[in-house]
C-alpha cells in the first residue's frame, strides 16, 4: 500500500504525460524503499514518505540527459536520483556505484524488481575503471569528495549533475555551472557542469 504523498505524486506524473508503466515501476521502487529503509538506513530521520518529492527532484535532471545513452551514478545509496531517471527515460542505461554492502544489496534488488537497465557495482568511484560516460549523477555526496576529480568518468562534452542542499557549491571563477532550483522550496539545487572538450 502506498502513502498519500506517493499516490498524489504518481497522479501528477500521469497528468504530465509519463506513462502508466513508469508510474507502476516507481510504485514498486517506493515499496522497496519502505520495506528496506529501516534495515539499510536509506533515508535520514524524519524523511517519512518523501519518495515522491525526491523523485520530482531527480526528474529535474531529465532535460540534461537527452543525449546520454549511459550514466554513472556515484554514491547511489537509496537510488536517488538514478532510479527515477532510469525508469522515466527509456533507453538510458546506468552504472550505480555504491561501496556500502547493505545499500549495494538493496540497489541490486531494486534493479531486479523495478526492471531498469543498470549494473550495480560495490565500489567507490575513485577505483572505478569503467567509462567514460555521457553523464554522471550524484546526490548526497559532499562536493569536496568528488568535484573536479570525478570528471575523469565523463566524456568530453558530457554532463555532470549534482543535487545539493540549499547552500550549493563554491564554484571557481570561469567554471561553467548552472544551478537549477528543485521542486520544493528549500529543497536545494541541482548543479549542471559540462565537461570541456580539451
Amino acid at each position: 500500500m502506498i502513502g498519500l504523498e506517493e499516490r498524489r505524486f504518481l497522479e501528477t506524473l500521469l497528468d504530465a504525460g509519463v506513462g502508466a508503466g513508469a508510474g507502476e515501476r516507481l510504485r514498486v521502487f517506493f515499496a522497496l524503499l519502505r520495506r528496506f529503509g529501516r534495515v539499510t538506513n536509506l533515508r535520514g530521520p524524519g524523511a517519512g514518505e518523501r519518495a515522491g518529492v525526491h523523485t520530482l527532484d531527480a526528474l529535474v535532471g531529465l532535460p540534461f540527459l537527452a543525449e546520454a545513452r549511459c550514466l554513472v551514478d556515484i554514491g547511489s545509496g537509496n537510488g536517488f536520483p538514478a532510479i527515477p531517471l532510469l525508469v522515466v527515460r527509456e533507453g538510458l542505461r546506468g552504472v550505480l556505484l555504491e561501496p556500502r554492502e547493505r545499500r549495494w544489496a538493496f540497489l541490486r534488488e531494486v534493479v531486479r524488481e523495478v526492471g531498469v537497465d543498470a549494473e550495480v557495482r560495490r565500489e567507490r568511484w575513485q577505483v572505478h575503471e569503467g567509462g567514460p560516460y555521457e553523464a554522471l549523477t550524484c546526490r548526497g555526496v559532499a562536493a569536496r569528495e568528488w568535484v573536479g576529480a570525478a570528471a575523469q568518468l565523463v566524456k568530453p562534452g558530457g554532463v555532470m549533475l549534482w543535487w545539493s542542499g540549499e547552500g550549493g557549491v563554491n564554484v571557481e571563477p570561469g567554471e561553467r555551472v548552472l544551478p537549477s532550483p528543485l521542486s520544493t522550496p528549500g529543497g536545494g539545487l541541482m548543479h549542471v557542469w559540462r565537461r570541456c572538450f580539451t
